[in-house]
């Protein structure tokens, strides 16, 4: 298993690799938050609007990225959420799936939120490939890229990011060329 740290990276397992699971883990009494996954080409832009896969579109439209989230009231022991990735099934022109993990409140930081964890799992074996503990880079964001699974030569690879938003989920979708609807 590899430990990553912010910026680092690390191959996701051998070549055939068919998939990976992206667990995430976070504690938070007061903010909601949603796990979002973004399926992009080499240029960092979704491949279309409905590539944004986050509580209300459960399921990539090629059906090879997959978003399992608990209500923030549950009791969770585990993972609170999880963006599962069919990495041999993605489309050719998909070249890396973000994940970060945005507050529901507009404005409202994640500060608060305590204990974010990442790690990337073989969906078969249960072996861990990778695991990254964000650390300082959350405060006083709203939205914060947690991580990449990215495609390298023929290679999957995960990338422990931590770049934060203020302008939270509005912010990182449209860097990533997802149109939004202002309702003006």
């Amino acid at each position: 298993m590899n430990t990553l740290t912010k910026g680092a990276n690390a191959v996701l397992g051998p070549q055939e690799l068919n998939g990976v699971v992206i667990g995430v883990r976070w504690h938070s009494d007061s903010v909601e938050c949603d796990l979002v996954a973004l399926v992009c080409g080499e240029n960092r832009k979704v491949l279309g609007d409905d590539h944004m896969v986050f509580f209300n579109n459960l399921i990539s439209p090629d059906r090879t990225v997959f978003l399992r989230q608990t209500p923030m009231n549950a009791r969770v022991s585990g993972d609170r959420g999880q963006v599962q990735v069919h990495l041999a099934a993605l489309p050719a022109e998909a070249h890396r799936v973000v994940i970060a993990l945005a507050a529901l409140e507009p404005g409202v930081s994640l500060t608060s939120v305590s204990g974010i964890e990442v790690e990337a799992f073989d969906p078969v074996g249960g072996r861990t490939l990778a695991r990254y503990e964000v650390g300082p880079e959350k405060t006083g964001t709203v939205c914060l890229i947690l991580a990449e699974v990215y495609r390298r030569r023929e290679q999957w690879r995960i990338r422990a990011v931590g770049q934060g938003y203020a302008s939270g989920l509005t912010g990182l979708v449209r860097d990533h060329g997802v149109t939004v609807d202002d309702g003006g």
